[in-house]
């Protein structure tokens, strides 16, 4: 489970930046769960936005999820903080 990546996302994600935006948009995506804030991305091409650093970081959270996992919740706790943090009304 890449623990230090998901962080570095999940803390890129509870920003307010274009940057911040595409984490989040990807981390929501990944459960197949809409962006509390609204957004609606444009697919694989919002990696492209990220810097270095944060596309490397999704690209092992996606290695890792499109793997058998041991547990989803690593993820799914993330998109509940960001959930509560930009007051989402959808339902998980």
């Amino acid at each position: 489970m890449p623990h230090e990546a998901l962080s570095r996302l999940h803390e890129a994600a509870q920003q307010d930046t274009g940057s911040s935006q595409a984490c989040r948009n990807f981390l929501f995506w990944l459960a197949g769960q809409p962006d509390p804030t609204g957004y609606r991305g444009d697919g694989g091409l919002e990696l492209r936005r990220l810097d270095g650093v944060l596309r490397s970081a999704a690209i092992e959270v996606l290695t890792w999820w499109a793997s058998p996992t041991k547990s989803d919740q690593p993820l799914l706790d993330i998109l509940e903080r960001l959930r509560e943090r930009f007051g989402d009304s959808a339902e998980s």
